[in-house]
């Protein structure tokens, strides 16, 4: 039996994410049933929603060196087989209805077209290159403009229960989405909570999951919607990274207001290493960096490192 659209939305999100999250899918996915969207819909909802414990597999992603020295990793948690399924069957829920859906300032975890099959969310990489270039058509137009880039400090760690259920719920009730929807929304929340303080941590909402970044982008809506109003379109999001672009006096007085609002919802952004300025014309010396064949080169170098380490560990 051919598998159909969230089965095989669930596979291609997940592969270019976990091995492990992928290799569970495909082997749970021997079960012909469970390929059939109404498996997803009405099966894997049905045993997420009863489970008495929520399970996910915490693994370590390195994510830098100190300068001490050591090796920092990033949890991930990753969700089952049935959860995966369950997860794809409610964001694509989500995807027919317009408040769930991101502002257009926002380039990250955009829903996939209604028929695609790559994956849960469009692929990242063509809205990272769109950012690039509407930050240089802006300024392109700007005699001496200049370039802010920051970043929210530990993002999806920072948001708390109470934001993340207030979104959910603004969402839902501004749209006509299913109870059924609602309710295991409701339930992946509580189970992140349950998760997170099993493992002494303070998180609500998890990295790994896919429906945790639709609960990133929602806690944010009103912070873009105010931020791309007052900035007249020169604010741009790609997950926890934001770029300013005016003159000097424009982009320091947003800067303000954006720590300030984000205060106000319990973030807060890095003041060095990953905040940097520069002039507009700096910006455009990069301009063509996406269009050379490097780019393609570097990524199939990172693939081929990664399969090299999977197969060698000790290397």
């Amino acid at each position: 039996m051919r598998p159909e659209l969230l089965s095989v939305r669930a596979v291609n999100q997940y592969r270019r994410r976990d091995m492990l999250a992928y290799l569970g899918l495909r082997y749970y996915l021997e079960n012909n049933a469970a390929k059939r969207d109404v498996w997803a819909e009405n099966v894997s909802t049905y045993l997420v929603d009863t489970r008495s414990t929520p399970i996910y597999f915490n693994s370590y992603h390195f994510k830098e060196i100190s300068e001490q020295g050591a090796v920092i990793h990033r949890d991930i948690y990753i969700p089952g087989p049935n959860e995966i399924l369950a997860e794809a069957y409610l964001l694509n829920e989500c995807s027919l209805h317009k408040s769930f859906r991101s502002l257009s300032c926002v380039y990250s975890y955009h829903f996939s077209d209604a028929k695609s099959k790559d994956g849960v969310f469009s692929s990242y990489f063509p809205k990272y290159i769109s950012r690039h270039q509407s930050i240089a058509d802006v300024c392109k137009n700007m005699e001496e403009g200049i370039v802010r880039y920051t970043d929210i400090r530990k993002y999806y760690p920072s948001i708390s229960k109470e934001a993340a259920q207030t979104a959910w719920r603004r969402a839902c009730d501004s749209s006509e989405i299913s109870t059924k929807a609602r309710e295991l929304g409701e339930r992946l929340l509580e189970d992140y909570t349950s998760v997170s303080e099993l493992h002494g941590k303070s998180l609500s909402v998890l990295t790994g999951p896919m429906f945790s970044h639709l609960i990133a982008n929602l806690v944010l809506f009103e912070v873009d919607k105010l931020m791309q109003e007052k900035t007249q379109g020169r604010y741009w999001r790609y997950v926890d990274d934001i770029v300013l672009v005016g003159n000097q006096s424009q982009v320091i007085e947003n800067h303000s207001l954006l720590k300030l609002i984000l205060g106000d919802a319990g973030l807060s952004l890095h003041e060095e290493g990953k905040d940097f300025v520069v002039d507009s014309k700096s910006w455009l010396d990069g301009i063509n960096d996406f269009n050379d064949s490097e780019g393609g080169l570097w990524m199939n170098l990172i693939s081929n490192i990664k399969r090299f380490l999977l197969l060698n560990p000790e290397m």
